[in-house]
């Protein structure tokens, strides 16, 4: 009986570990703020601000960290930690900058649009991917729109970048493999100058985004306009399936839960 209830207890302290060890996913909910002013003198224009950030549902410091963050790349222009969550003075000072540009340019402004959001790419108890996109347009011949990623380690709480997903001294080899997809996608002869196509590549070697997304398939690599390509070319992506990667990924890193 004594070696039963050993067992028993064994069993459950480990079960306990294990529980412990997977870190809760907590649900999140998506914030908005949205605001607009027409023009007086001005029919049809108007100044606009539109915010939309997902604020994880959590008390545990690793996700009051993440929602902080978020607020900050949001309301990035609030120079005051304290007011990163008010959006009304965030208003009012994106209203008076608009305001002091008009003295300045009375006939040359149509209207201000600022849009800016933060979307949930991937979520387990292992990893989370951010995307933040921005959508401005302050006068000029036309709007620019910028995305940039964030990507956690939910399980150790901390960012990841290139260097935790991969395996050392692979740059190389995940460089040749992006580049050999980037040309398949575009219909670009292994042979062709990249830079002859339209893009504008250093010296015509590919080079690899910094921008980059954990998705459920694979790891997503962006370019936003004027990376790579004119503005009229758009963004890119290059998706990048676990199974191509599957050589060079960390067996200890934090994709291994990715790879079957």
């Amino acid at each position: 009986m004594k070696y039963q209830a050993l067992i028993v207890l064994t069993g459950c302290l480990l079960i306990g570990v294990i529980t412990c060890s997977r870190k809760t996913v907590p649900a999140y909910e998506i914030s908005k703020f949205s605001k607009e002013q027409a023009l007086p003198n001005r029919e049809g224009n108007q100044i606009s601000l539109n915010i939309s950030y997902p604020q994880f549902q959590s008390t545990d410091p690793f996700w009051d960290q993440v929602n902080l963050t978020i607020l900050k790349a949001v309301n990035k222009d609030m120079l005051d930690q304290s007011m990163h969550s008010d959006f009304e003075a965030f208003w009012n000072h994106f209203v008076s900058e608009f305001s002091k540009e008009s003295e300045d340019f009375p006939e040359g402004l149509f209207g201000w649009a600022l849009d800016r959001s933060v979307e949930v790419l991937y979520l387990s108890n292992r990893l989370l991917s951010l995307r933040f996109t921005e959508y401005q347009y302050t006068g000029g011949a036309h709007p620019n729109t910028t995305t940039h990623f964030l990507n956690y380690d939910v399980k150790n709480e901390k960012p990841l970048s290139l260097e935790n997903l991969f395996l050392k001294n692979s740059g190389d080899e995940l460089k040749a493999l992006a580049e050999t997809e980037f040309r398949k996608a575009k219909g670009i002869p292994e042979d062709a100058s990249l830079n002859e196509q339209g893009y504008f590549f250093e010296n015509d070697h590919f080079r690899l985004s910094t921008e980059f997304a954990i998705e459920k398939s694979g790891v997503l690599f962006y370019y936003n306009q004027y990376d790579i390509a004119p503005y009229a070319a758009g963004p890119a992506e290059l998706l990048l399936t676990y199974e191509a990667l599957k050589p060079i990924i960390d067996s200890k890193g934090a994709l291994r839960s990715m790879v079957k």
